[in-house]
């Protein structure tokens, strides 16, 4: 619960961010944003709505539970309201009905576990109903022309209609590029190999596989730039079936379908095998009869998302039918589990379902792939708590003394929460103060910064003062000395994180050098590296470790390996993301001094960047451009002239260079063959053949080979066949 209060809480920033960004008052500029779509800050509406469906159940949970006291279930209920008004300016379809199925078995199952039949049934037929209405928006040509002028209801609609409103083009545009890529997907699995079927391309490659059957229709709805690489499928089942292959789909399927039937189990006290077959059936025959309405009506390339949405609605369909048969039961509910673990537990199975079902349709990134995961080991936790909890002790003929209550640690840990949550807010505010960038001066600018910080002061003071223990009265009863303990932990530990930022924080004035590179790169990683000693801290100041390794259940050697093994992974991720970091400043240090009129630092930069990741596509193409970008320059100031063709023959020939290693590197990219390609027909331009006449005509033949080649390895991009 204290994990979760902290998620809980986390969230204000980013949606008090998406709140300022949909008034128009962002203080970063992005280019190519939605105005009327807030993203947050996770870079994308979905992106950003399917965080929050991902944390709304959990809310809404924590509020019903706390129903019985009016300062928390406020807190909660508050907070649900905020996530839940935040993805509705997101505007985003998959993430909104994906929610809609959690929220109707969050429902069901609470009305179960109060045996409403009445209120189980209209939750039901509530859901049943928003189906019915969202086809008959798109069926019915009088409710469709309505809809498609509502600011949510307009993405609902698929109409291609010149006369639509624009949001109903845009969705049906995004909709007829999901069917295209997905033919395209489609066609990339029948074409592999029996082994990259089995075990796919390796992890983030398949993507090179899926541009000779990218249809043409995708580059007429979404350009043809080479921005839009389509390396994703808007498909879980597609990305992870053609990177990992099928037996790796399996495995993840199988995790995601041991998670939900053992909450099933947990929940509903479901024994022997019966249940457990009926559970993989169900599950099975919704997806295959998914797929087969798919194809029948003339959808064949979304067959395979469509058979995985079957699988999640057989799920979802499996806990109705259990929660339905609690309603009308009169048993109790497993021994073991607790009221609170019970609700926690229906909560933690909603957000699980929603991704499930959202992820079919739209790309999970590694935000919310995390939070999935977190989420599926959480319910095999809980589900597994009542294996867990300590016997009754044998009675005793002997009188014992009464024990006294030991005075709850809970809202002490909430100290942690806030201090956690409030570090998470730093990263809104804490941007230099001095950025010039923005209209209105850095005054405007920290202003606005600040309004995530003070959101996320008053939501996580006023949830510290909900919790507060209280007596019988009322009254707060906190213990002797919590409260100086409390402060020290919550309000010292941002404070530390907002000095050491500003100390680290750079004025990057009209330059930049090396030191201030190292700087810029601290500053990025600063973030990280104090959330990672805080948990260390804390799991000491609260002997976590004893907690959850007790001496009776393993032994000492056990506890170190496992303590060495995490050890060990924590600084296996710090050292990668540290190289990440450090290239991705190069990176973007390179592209500001270029835009600064400072040549001379660009070259290097970008060299530094492609020696931490020399296998990022992205720094590579930019290494390779730079000698091109200066040979074109010389090109067009001396138009040929003899004397300026030596300094043009070596940029040529050093961008050649680079643009070979990179087609070696990724011989099935297309944008790679095109770039050599591109290259040498620079080199055989007719005002540069006097100077090199047999060189020029060499590099015109290779030039157009690699044209070609590269039309055939992506033949719908327009950019190829002009060429």
């Amino acid at each position: 619960e204290r994990l979760l209060d902290a998620m809980l809480l986390a969230s204000v920033v980013p949606c008090a961010y998406a709140i300022l960004q949909r008034a128009n008052l962002d203080f970063f500029f992005v280019a190519n944003r939605d105005l009327v779509r807030p993203n947050g800050t996770l870079g994308n509406p979905i992106f950003m709505a399917a965080y929050l469906a991902l944390l709304i159940p959990l809310a809404m949970a924590r509020a019903w539970l706390a129903r019985a006291y009016r300062a928390q279930c406020m807190l909660w209920a508050g907070l649900a309201a905020l996530q839940l008004g935040t993805l509705l300016l997101t505007q985003t379809r998959g993430p909104l009905l994906a929610l809609a199925g959690g929220l109707v078995l969050l429902c069901a199952c609470l009305a179960a576990h109060a045996r409403a039949r009445r209120l189980f049934m209209a939750g039901v037929i509530a859901f049943a109903g928003l189906l019915v209405f969202l086809g008959a928006i798109n069926v019915v040509p009088a409710a469709a022309r309505w809809a498609g002028e509502m600011p949510v209801l307009a993405r609902m609609v698929f109409s291609l209609d010149s006369s639509a409103a624009a949001s109903t083009a845009l969705a049906s545009r995004s909709a007829a590029t999901r069917l295209g890529i997905w033919e395209a997907g489609s066609a990339t699995f029948a074409a592999a190999p029996w082994t990259n079927k089995l075990i796919g391309y390796g992890p983030e490659s398949a993507h090179v596989h899926y541009f000779p059957h990218m249809p043409a229709s995708v580059m007429r709805t979404e350009g043809h730039w080479e921005s839009n690489s389509f390396d994703r499928l808007h498909a879980d089942a597609f990305d992870i079936g053609l990177n990992f292959g099928l037996l790796g789909w399996l495995a993840y399927l199988l995790f995601f379908g041991s998670t939900i039937y053992a909450a099933a189990r947990a929940l509903f006290g479901l024994r022997g095998a019966g249940p457990c077959w009926l559970f993989a059936a169900c599950t099975f025959w919704c997806g295959v009869l998914a797929a087969a309405v798919a194809s029948t009506s003339g959808l064949g390339q979304a067959a395979v998302p469509a058979f995985a949405l079957g699988l999640g609605g057989g799920c979802l369909l499996f806990m109705l039918v259990c929660a339905w048969r609690l309603s009308r039961s009169a048993q109790v509910l497993s021994e073991g589990l607790a009221l609170n673990h019970w609700v926690l537990l229906v909560a933690l199975v909603s957000a699980q379902i929603a991704f499930w079902m959202d992820a079919q349709i739209n790309i999970p990134v590694l935000t919310t792939r995390l939070l999935s995961f977190a989420i599926g080991a959480l319910i095999l936790v809980v589900a597994a708590h009542r294996t867990i909890v300590e016997p009754a002790a044998a009675p005793s003929t002997q009188a014992q003394p009464p024990v006294p209550a030991k005075p709850s640690t809970r809202w002490e840990g909430l100290a942690w929460v806030c201090a956690f949550a409030l570090t998470a807010a730093g990263s809104s505010f804490l941007a230099p103060a001095y950025d010039q960038a923005a209209s209105g001066g850095w005054e405007r600018n920290l202003l606005l910064r600040l309004t995530p910080m003070a959101a996320m002061l008053i939501a996580s003071s006023y949830g510290a003062w909900a919790l507060m223990p209280r007596g019988d009265a009322g009254r707060l009863s906190v213990p002797q000395g919590a409260l100086y303990r409390w402060l020290l932990v919550a309000l010292p530990l941002p404070v530390i994180y907002a000095s050491l930022h500003f100390f680290l924080a750079v004025d990057l004035g009209p330059g930049v050098d090396w030191l201030v590179l190292d700087r810029l790169t601290l500053i990025s990683s600063v973030g990280a590296v104090f959330v990672i000693a805080m948990c260390l801290v804390h799991s000491v100041a609260q002997g976590t470790a004893t907690a959850l390794f007790p001496p009776q259940s393993t032994t000492l050697a056990a506890r170190r390996w496992a303590a060495a093994i995490a050890g060990l992974a924590c600084i296996g991720a710090g050292c990668a993301a540290w190289v990440a970091i450090v290239a991705d400043v190069s990176s973007t240090a390179a592209t500001w001094v270029e835009r600064k009129g400072k040549p001379d630092m660009v070259e290097p930069l970008m060299r530094k960047a492609v020696q931490w990741q020399p296998h990022e596509r992205q720094y590579r193409r930019q290494l390779m451009h730079l000698p091109l970008a200066q040979a074109v320059v010389h090109i067009r100031e001396s138009r040929g002239a003899p004397a300026a063709f030596p300094a043009i023959s070596r940029d040529l020939s050093v961008a050649e260079v680079r643009a070979r290693e990179n087609m070696q590197l990724w011989p099935h990219d297309p944008w790679f063959v095109f770039a050599l390609a591109n290259v040498l027909q620079f080199r055989s331009l007719q005002v540069l053949r006097p100077n090199d006449p047999d060189g020029g005509a060499r590099a015109a033949l290779e030039a157009r080979a690699h044209f070609a080649r590269a039309h055939q390895m992506l033949p719908a991009q327009p950019f190829f066949v002009r060429n």
